[in-house]
């Protein structure tokens, strides 16, 4: 059963991100922050550093991304759609990404949206950034998600951009009006869109995580929106 809009614990504050005039950004949101979640982040964070690394190839890809770009849940992160996707474009793909996180929700460890990452990117010269997610973004208006996600992807001008919205799963509600949202704010900042959320795939016990074979197919269709 899908979790509604009342069942979640918000965290509020106010943040400023100047785009050429201070554009004022909506409230950073946390989620649930409890002590188990920020230190498996924070382990994370230990054993793969600040930018993860995955795949040789010479296409230059960098993610900014949540769970499922970092592999949470799955026994093996080598299964993470991100490695996946490396393999499928012949890619090397920087990694930035946190579990919990996204547009507005600053994560388990509160300190973390999308935004907070834009200052590593540019050391990873990359040939496509693709900026995944908003399913954890569902108790933002989308007014807000809208105003957030225009504020990442301006600081990103200087790249070649595809935003990737949340695939619709049973574990979570409002994934169709962050998914308008993304899409609006991607077509205001010039940027390919692709709509995640009428892709099927395989998601765990959770049934908001994909399995490795969810992972796979997840990466083999955005490839292929993409365009190897």
């Amino acid at each position: 059963m899908k979790l509604n809009r009342n069942q979640a614990i918000i965290i509020g504050s106010s943040a400023l991100v100047a785009i050429g005039a201070v554009l004022l950004v909506p409230p950073v949101r946390s989620a649930v922050a409890t002590h188990e979640a920020c230190r498996s982040v924070r382990a994370y964070e230990a054993t793969n550093g600040p930018v993860k690394t995955v795949g040789h190839g010479p296409r230059r890809v960098t993610v900014i991304g949540d769970s499922y770009a970092a592999g949470d849940v799955l026994a093996d992160r080598s299964n993470a759609w991100v490695d996946v996707f490396a393999a499928e474009d012949d890619a090397t793909v920087r990694v930035l990404a946190q579990g919990g996180t996204g547009f507005t929700n600053a994560g388990f460890c509160g300190d973390s949206t999308y935004a907070a990452r834009l200052d590593r990117v540019a050391s990873t010269r990359p040939e496509l950034v693709i900026v995944e997610g908003g399913l954890n973004d569902t108790m933002a208006s989308p007014a807000e998600e809208e105003h957030a996600a225009r504020a990442v992807l301006a600081e990103l001008r200087d790249y070649d951009v595809v935003l990737v919205g949340p695939v619709d799963v049973p574990a979570v509600d409002g994934e169709a009006e962050v998914d308008t949202a993304l899409s609006r704010a991607a077509a205001a900042e010039g940027v390919r869109y692709v709509s995640a959320t009428r892709w099927r795939i395989a998601l765990g016990a959770d049934q908001k995580h994909p399995t490795v074979q969810g992972h796979a197919d997840f990466a083999r269709r955005l490839a292929d929106s993409v365009g190897r």
